[in-house]
């Protein structure tokens, strides 16, 4: 009987080692949620997905920090913002090759930090880019709690290190908005880039 049992047992732990280990991996953590129609429902993914996703005058929710390694373009009018404006989450950005946000349709940023991860202690990543560019005639809005920091743009040929506003291009800084701890090759923190563009 004993050896019944201890038999079963066996057979048991064996049977538990044959189980996929696909099956306790957990899926990767959505980035953000948007919808793809005025009354949809929320759809979860990564935030690349969301911004080609959304509807043309729609909001990005992002739901958690995130480490970017390619940059993100705007070609629809969007809000992005972190889902829990009580805690705003930080968009990084690693490559520092290219800009971490091109605007090409009006966009406004609000309770979002966008990072260069450029240190305060002047230590860290040295970009070719400002972090966000504004083209095609688009208007980008700073609302409350959003942020542009940490980003040391060394290329010689750019002048900034937060914003660049390029022709016929305009940025709003509503109250509560910040530009800081970013330098370029030739400026500080925006560079208004023709007689045509304009900060407000």
């Amino acid at each position: 009987m004993t050896k019944r049992i201890l038999g079963i047992l066996l057979t048991l732990c064996l049977m538990l080692t044959l189980i996929p280990t696909a099956i306790s991996a957990a899926a990767p953590a959505a980035q953000a949620r948007y919808q793809s129609t005025a009354d949809g429902q929320w759809l979860e993914g990564t935030l690349n997905e969301a911004l080609s996703g959304i509807y043309d005058g729609g909001r990005v929710e992002v739901l958690h920090d995130i480490d970017m390694d390619t940059g993100l373009t705007v070609t629809k009018r969007v809000t992005i913002a972190s889902a829990d404006p009580e805690n705003p989450c930080s968009i990084f950005y690693a490559a520092q090759t290219d800009f971490l946000l091109t605007v090409r349709a009006d966009t406004v940023l609000e309770n979002i930090i966008l990072d260069g991860r450029w240190g305060e202690d002047r230590n860290g990543p040295t970009a070719q880019n400002e972090l966000v560019i504004i083209q095609n005639g688009a208007q980008l809005v700073l609302n409350a709690g959003a942020v542009l920091q940490n980003n040391d743009n060394a290329s010689t040929s750019k002048s900034a290190g937060g914003l660049r506003i390029t022709s016929g291009c305009r940025a709003i800084m509503q109250a509560n908005s910040v530009i800081r701890n970013c330098r370029g090759y030739a400026g500080g923190g925006v560079s208004v880039a023709s007689e045509d563009a304009s900060l407000v």
